[in-house]
């Protein structure tokens, strides 16, 4: 039986639409072109197999072409995605102010504009200038801006404590103080300092490290613990609006008035604490909920020492579950008779006490006896080689573990690699990063990618996910005799002698 179609086909190459405007009047007028011939949708898809820097081309030919060009949606999220494989940009730590992130890890997908409010239609993904930072990075196109925060820190042997977040940053002088200060940068500007109204005077007092919230932040404001000489640490509220309405909400002091060792580390996930101290102890903390009418104090659920693991560390916390954490600590660990190695230790956490740990070195050989076979001799030989007589820093992203000599200019770089439940990680060894001609100083690890300062004031930036080398600046003004580095998406932050060298790539 012959089936009518419900509408009649239209002769015309170019469908219906083509065909109502051959029947219109204006239609003798106006001559037929790629431009007002083909549907709009018919358009992009051609668009879609031109390179970025054809896109940019095309957007000068006219207003239509430019519009389509700039579609974020489909031509530049395809783009992103398939030059960079990912649907953000790297280097985030914790919560991110540019996008949605779901519990699983997964970006949320944005709802129809119509159907959004006008805040949620701010965390739609620019997918162009996504584009154009990651490409910046490759390329190391950047602007700099030096700044003299503390200058009173400049003849230290001691970095100027830094905390970075989004447009956030924070920094803190090592030098002791009877007051003990913190600066609110914006922008580059400082709007505003605070200090702990609760800590009793002491002019040896200094602060010792700070560490900001990842989880999403409370009412607009970010949550930041301030840790001093004395033992004690302060949380503060941090009012972005409304810098000058910062304040500080809680105090814990050790109990009976017993000074503990001083906190060199910290990571902060709400409501769960975890300090790291000069001498290994590691302290797990619960934070109160910071509502209106609550009168909980901080408390310390645990307490855990090794004797075997030494600094230079790194921490890493994070959520996978909404009931479990996961700390990722990396760390130095002696090598017989007079060397060192890296070692890594994941441990569990759940209601604020360690359920589990996991630990794996990077010189773990099989325990018992072994046949001295070609194999075994040059596993040998490679960890000898690789065993470093002094740690300059080590750095990880719970994927990645980066570790610099202080002696030698070489990198090492290994991979956490998750075997089973039973038999635990494998660290296992990548490559060497070869590049500084002078031992590297600091260095740090984020979401695959690794920033490292030398000694000759050379910051060079890596790939670790394609072992290759995305930026290398030019030498920075002055030898760096105390020097930190930190940086999230859009920005590296050197600490240099009491100075602030601002590299940004979203140019």
């Amino acid at each position: 039986m012959l089936r009518i179609p419900k509408h009649s086909l239209t002769t015309s190459p170019f469908g219906g639409t083509a065909k109502k405007r051959a029947l219109s009047p204006n239609q003798s007028q106006t001559p037929t072109s790629f431009d007002n011939a083909l549907y709009d949708e018919l358009i992009l898809l051609i668009f879609s197999y031109l390179s970025y820097t054809d896109l940019c081309n095309i957007q000068r030919t006219n207003s239509h072409w430019s519009r389509l060009a700039l579609d974020n949606q489909q031509l530049w999220r395809d783009l992103y995605l398939k030059e960079f494989r990912r649907s953000r940009l790297r280097g985030s730590k914790g919560f991110s102010v540019t996008s949605i992130i779901r519990a699983d890890g997964r970006q949320t997908r944005p709802l129809p504009g119509r159907a959004r409010g006008q805040d949620e239609a701010q965390h739609v993904n620019d997918w162009k200038w996504m584009f154009r930072i990651s490409c910046n990075w490759r390329t190391g196109r950047s602007s700099s801006k030096e700044e003299e925060m503390w200058p009173d820190s400049e003849d230290s042997d001691l970095p100027v404590h830094v905390a970075l977040a989004g447009g956030l940053v924070l920094t803190a002088s090592p030098i002791p103080s009877s007051s003990p200060q913190v600066l609110l940068h914006i922008s580059g500007r400082i709007v505003h300092s605070f200090t702990s109204s609760f800590l009793p005077p002491n002019p040896t007092n200094k602060i010792t490290t700070m560490a900001l919230d990842q989880s999403h932040p409370f009412d607009s404001d970010h949550r930041l613990t301030v840790f001093y000489s004395s033992g004690s640490f302060c949380l503060f509220l941090i009012s972005i609006p409304h810098p000058s309405e910062s304040r500080e909400v809680l105090t814990y002091t050790p109990i009976g008035g017993r000074r503990r060792a001083t906190v060199v580390q910290a990571v902060y996930h709400h409501p769960l604490l975890i300090t790291l101290s000069s001498s290994f102890d590691l302290n797990v903390y619960q934070i109160p909920s910071l509502e209106s009418g609550s009168h909980s104090q901080i408390r310390l659920a645990q307490t855990l020492t090794s004797f075997t693991s030494y600094p230079p560390a790194s921490l890493i916390l994070t959520n996978p579950t909404p009931d479990i954490y996961k700390l990722i600590l990396a760390y130095s660990v002696p090598v017989y008779p007079s060397h060192w190695t890296v070692a890594v230790t994941e441990l569990c956490i759940s209601s604020f006490t360690v359920q589990s740990t996991q630990s794996a070195s990077a010189s773990d050989l099989t325990p018992g006896w072994s046949a001295l076979t070609a194999e075994l001799m040059e596993t040998l030989n490679e960890l000898n080689v690789r065993k470093i007589s002094q740690v300059s820093s080590v750095s990880t992203d719970g994927r990645f573990v980066v570790l610099a000599s202080a002696t030698t200019t070489s990198i090492q770089l290994y991979r956490l690699v998750s075997r089973s439940r039973s038999t635990g990680y494998k660290l296992v060894f990548v490559r060497t990063l070869h590049g500084h001609v002078s031992p590297v100083q600091a260095l740090s690890v984020a979401d695959g990618r690794c920033v490292s300062l030398a000694r000759d004031g050379s910051l060079w930036v890596w790939d670790l996910e394609h072992n290759g080398v995305e930026v290398r600046t030019e030498a920075l003004r002055g030898l760096p005799r105390s020097a930190k580095v930190v940086f999230d998406e859009r920005q590296i932050l050197v600490v240099l002698n009491g100075r602030i060298i601002v590299k940004r790539f979203d140019v």
